[in-house]
């Protein structure tokens, strides 16, 4: 099931530029900051959740499909995560960082902003869905049953339904890799040339898939008892990014192919 969500979104991204009017592709790169969300109050009883900044870098495509309407598609490397804290045990903390591959797809929305009387600018709403994967992440943990141990901090790196692990490893047993959402959001473009844009982007990413299946068991390194992590949440951020994307010249390429298809019927 993975591989067909991915191969779907793959295809959509490197579909044939000749399909829309306009395609400018260039790199992006920003800050975001997630925190999980339980559905179920029971699951965040006794618990201060709090956001975690992470980047997102990647790659951005904007395919112009009619006159302020268009397609924004992106493949990016995406640090969710989060910070846990216990109300009754002030040495408690778990901090969290997720690491995904996000790939968004964004219908997008134009409006035309003037000042002095002439277009300036352009701003935009935006609406879609994003499809994430799970790669892996690592985490911080602090608690009473570590300092019993003698164990100021436990550093861990997670693995996915492992047989073993080593002592600096943990064990996520039935998690969900791969993740559905929404992204909600607008932004700023700025133009300047035909031939390149600048978007200045604001997101909130609501997820929709638990991070584990109800149940999902977390085996930490020191056999700790006391602490499980819960899964049963999904990831909320707010995301701030900048893309300055090029045109790709698509009457060219069109021309170019066109020229080579009367090539081959001589």
């Amino acid at each position: 099931m993975n591989k067909r969500y991915l191969l779907i979104i793959t295809c959509m991204f490197f579909m044939s530029p000749t399909c829309f009017g306009q395609l400018y592709v260039g790199p992006k790169a920003g800050i975001q900051a997630f925190a999980p969300f339980y559905p179920d109050k029971d699951n965040r009883a006794g618990l201060k959740l709090k956001p975690r900044p992470g980047l997102s870098l990647g790659l951005a495509a904007v395919a112009e499909v009619r006159e302020n309407f268009a397609l924004h598609f992106e493949i990016a490397y995406s640090q969710k995560g989060k910070k846990v804290k216990d109300e009754i045990s002030p040495l408690f903390s778990h901090k969290v960082r997720y690491n995904h591959i996000d790939f968004p797809i964004l219908f997008t929305r134009r409006f035309n902003a003037k000042f002095g009387g002439q277009k300036a600018y352009q701003w935009y709403l935006n609406v879609g869905p994003n499809i994430s994967y799970w790669l892996g992440g690592s985490g911080e943990l602090i608690s009473d049953e570590l300092e019993e141990e003698n164990i100021a901090r436990l550093d861990y790196t997670m693995v996915f339904k492992a047989d073993s692990f080593d002592e600096d490893q943990a064990n996520f047993e039935d998690p969900n890799r791969l993740q559905l959402g929404l992204n909600v959001g607008g932004g700023l473009i700025f133009k300047p040339s035909d031939a390149n844009m600048l978007l200045v982007d604001f997101r909130l990413e609501i997820g929709s898939t638990f991070v584990g299946k109800k149940g999902t068991a977390t085996e930490f390194p020191h056999l700790l008892f006391a602490y499980t992590d819960n899964l049963a949440a999904v990831n909320v951020g707010l995301k701030a990014s900048v893309a300055y994307v090029f045109d790709l010249n698509l009457s060219q390429l069109k021309k170019g192919k066109s020229t080579k298809d009367i090539k081959r019927r001589r």
